[in-house]
């Protein structure tokens, strides 16, 4: 059973995580779906590959961007969203990171790390794909943000 402290975390970052989603919808022209699932492989003999979801599927003149909604870095997940956006051929890949602050930094260091992590792994794909990441506390500083980072 969790935690008091831990529901009332969830509660906000659930509350954070609906609102930063509706806005990138709002904002965004042309083709954008919500949690669009991609299977990587299809039934096997040996069964299948992952499946990845998006938080948000964006096609723009005919090219495929994925946003990803994160109120926490995790190394794991952003090299597995890189990945797999790489695999399904998505020309950009943007992460909107909480700029809450906590034991291990704030936004910008977020922001920081992802870039660094995305330019060690780029070396090694032979297609461009354009990594971005930007951290807001509020969901009302998204269309300001993605205008500063050339993201629309």
């Amino acid at each position: 059973m969790p935690l008091v402290k831990d529901k009332a975390e969830r509660d906000k970052w659930l509350k954070w995580h609906s609102a930063v989603k509706r806005k990138l919808k709002d904002l965004l022209s042309g083709d954008v779906e919500s949690e669009r699932s991609y299977d990587l492989s299809g039934q096997m003999d040996w069964g299948r590959l992952d499946r990845y979801k998006p938080d948000i599927t964006w096609r723009k003149n005919n090219e495929l961007s994925f946003f990803e909604v994160e109120y926490y870095f995790n190394q794991d997940k952003v090299v597995r969203d890189i990945v797999y956006a790489h695999f399904l051929g998505a020309k950009q890949l943007v992460f909107v990171f909480s700029n809450k602050r906590t034991e291990w930094g704030n936004g910008r260091k977020r922001v920081e790390a992802t870039h660094c992590l995305a330019e060690k792994l780029l070396e090694h794909l032979p297609k461009p794909l354009h990594i971005k990441a930007i951290s807001v506390i509020e969901s009302e500083e998204i269309e300001r943000k993605l205008k500063d980072a050339k993201i629309m």
